[in-house]
């Protein structure tokens, strides 16, 4: 019995996660692009290599036929949707401003003994300015935009509702972006 406990947290918390649980935020893969440009890699030390991206795995990308290891990259682009590295894996932005936004989507297979706890879970994260990205929670978007009271007012209105809309907390992001 004490083995299932945290198989049964697991399935818990993705059934948490994928009724809808943790927070939904609105923004665009594509919008958040860099317009005009292609496929891209961006190495870490600042240089570009174009062209076309043909696979991309858990820790590599190939362009134009050369593999690169994810330790090398900084960030890249493809099908217009720019990926940048957080920790070991790579995270898509999906709104840019003095406030950016980068998603995470994780599916998760069902447990094929009870055939439940699949489903998908989008992870969040912030970066404001050219600062780092950090895990998006509340208290971390209630940070980043304390300086500017229009958009702290939209956190602070959210904390406030007891059924949490998360359309509160793309206007504080939105907000914050057009200052």
């Amino acid at each position: 019995m004490h083995k299932l406990i945290p198989y049964l947290f697991l399935i818990v918390l993705t059934g948490c996660a994928t009724a809808g649980s943790l927070p939904q935020l609105s923004g665009s893969e594509t919008a958040a692009s860099i317009k005009g440009k292609g496929d891209f890699v961006e190495m870490n030390d600042g240089s570009f290599v174009e062209g076309t991206i043909s696979d991309i795995g858990f820790n590599s990308v190939t362009i134009n036929g050369k593999k690169i290891s994810g330790k090398d990259i900084r960030a890249f682009q493809h099908d217009s949707k720019y990926k940048t590295k957080f920790r070991t894996y790579f995270v898509t932005r999906v709104i840019k401003g003095n406030i950016t936004l980068y998603s995470r989507t994780i599916d998760h297979s069902p447990d094929p003994m009870t055939s439940r706890g699949g489903g998908r879970v989008i992870h969040y994260f912030l970066q404001k300015g050219d600062g780092k990205i950090m895990y998006f929670d509340l208290a971390t978007l209630r940070t980043m935009v304390k300086d500017y009271a229009p958009a702290l007012q939209w956190v602070e209105e959210y904390k406030k509702l007891k059924k949490k809309d998360d359309s509160y907390l793309d206007k504080a992001i939105e907000t914050y972006n057009l200052k």
